[in-house]
C-alpha cells in the first residue's frame, strides 16, 4: 500500500516494511507456551505477535509501536465469557427448564437472545478495533475511535437485514456504510481519517459476481437435483461426469469472489485520505489467491504451529502493494 501528498504540499510519506526476524522460531515458542499453559498463553503470544508486526511497519522510517499486553486480553476474553456469554446461556437453558423446550414463549426469548447476539458481533467489531489503536503509537502518537461501538452496532445490525431482503444487493451498501463509519471515527494524534467512497463504482464487480453467484447454485442445484431422479445405478457414472463439473464451477465462483475483494479493497484504499495524504492499494486477484494457497500450504505443513508467520506474510503483502 502506498500512501502520496494528494495535495502537493506538507511532509511527504512514505509507509514501508522492515522483516522481522526469528518469527518461525517465536511461531514455535508460542505454540509451546499454549499447550504447556493449557492455551491460556494464546492472548500473550497474541500480544508478542502483533508487536513484531507493529514495529515491522515504518512510516517515513519510523516504527510503529503496540503496547497492550496478554493480562489485558485475557481479562477482556474473561469478562466476555462471564459476562455475556454466560449470562445468555443461562436464560436459554433457564427458558427451556422452566417453560419446556417447545414452548412459544422459551423459542421466542431464543430468538431475541440470538438477536441480541449478533447485535453484540457489531459492538465487537468496533472495540477490538478501539483497542488496537489505542495501544498504537508512532513517535508517541497514539491512535483511538471517537465514536460508539453501540451505535455502529446497530448500524452493523440492520444493514445486515437489508441483505436477504435486496436479495444480496445491498451487500456493496452495507459495506461502503460500515467501512466508512469506521475510517470516519478513526483518529490518529488530533487528525481523523476521511473516506469519501460511494457505492456507485462498486456495483459493476459486484453485478458481475451476484450473476455468476446465481449461475453457480442454479447449476450446482441443477445437477444436485438430477443426479437425484436417477437411478442408483446410474449415479456412480453421473458421479464421475459431475463431480469434475463441479469442482470446475467452484474454482470459478473462488475466483470471482477474490477477484471482487480485490476491486473493493482498492476502492477503499483509494477513496481513504489522512491530513493530505492519499491511499493506493494495487491488490490483484492472482495475488491474493497466491497468498491464500501459499499460506493454507504453510498452515497444512506446519500443523497450524506458523500461524505468526502467515500474519507477517499478509501485513507484508498489503504493505508492500
Amino acid at each position: 500500500m502506498e500512501m502520496r501528498d494528494t495535495a502537493g504540499a506538507g511532509e511527504s510519506v512514505e509507509i514501508g516494511w522492515n522483516e522481522p526476524q526469528g518469527v518461525i522460531g517465536l511461531s514455535f515458542k508460542i505454540f509451546f507456551l499454549r499447550i504447556i499453559t493449557l492455551g491460556i498463553y494464546h492472548f500473550w503470544g497474541k500480544t508478542r505477535v502483533r508487536r513484531v508486526l507493529w514495529q515491522s511497519v515504518r512510516m517515513n522510517d519510523q516504527p510503529f509501536e503496540y503496547t497492550g499486553t496478554g493480562k489485558e486480553l485475557f481479562l477482556g476474553f474473561l469478562i466476555t465469557i462471564f459476562l455475556v456469554f454466560t449470562p445468555l446461556i443461562l436464560i436459554i437453558v433457564g427458558a427451556a427448564l422452566v417453560l419446556g423446550q417447545n414452548n412459544p414463549l422459551t423459542i421466542v426469548i431464543m430468538v431475541a437472545v440470538y438477536t441480541f447476539f449478533f447485535y453484540l458481533i457489531g459492538v465487537a467489531i468496533y472495540r477490538a478495533r478501539r483497542y488496537r489503536l489505542s495501544r498504537t503509537r508512532w513517535r508517541g502518537i497514539r491512535g483511538t475511535m471517537t465514536g460508539s461501538p453501540w451505535a455502529f452496532a446497530w448500524t452493523h445490525f440492520w444493514t445486515a437485514l437489508m441483505l436477504p431482503l435486496s436479495l444480496g444487493w445491498a451487500f456493496p451498501w452495507r459495506r461502503v456504510k460500515l467501512n466508512k463509519i469506521l475510517t470516519d471515527e478513526t483518529r490518529f494524534g488530533d487528525r481523523n481519517l476521511e473516506f469519501n467512497g460511494t457505492t456507485r463504482p462498486l456495483y459493476k464487480p459486484f453485478a458481475v459476481l451476484w450473476i455468476g453467484s446465481i449461475i453457480f447454485y442454479g447449476v450446482i442445484g441443477g445437477l444436485g437435483a438430477y443426479v437425484a431422479s436417477q437411478g442408483s445405478a446410474a449415479n456412480t457414472s453421473l458421479a464421475l461426469l459431475i463431480v469434475p463439473l463441479v469442482f470446475l464451477f467452484i474454482i470459478g465462483f473462488i475466483i470471482a469472489s477474490v477477484w471482487y475483494a480485490a476491486k473493493e479493497m482498492n476502492y477503499f484504499a483509494a477513496c481513504t485520505r489522512f491530513d493530505q495524504a492519499g491511499f493506493r492499494l494495487k491488490a490483484t486477484t492472482g495475488s491474493l489467491i497466491g497468498l491464500a494457497l501459499m499460506n493454507l500450504l504453510i498452515l497444512i505443513i506446519s500443523l497450524g504451529i506458523a500461524m505468526p508467520v502467515i500474519q507477517v506474510r499478509v501485513v507484508r503483502y498489503f504493505i508492500s502493494r
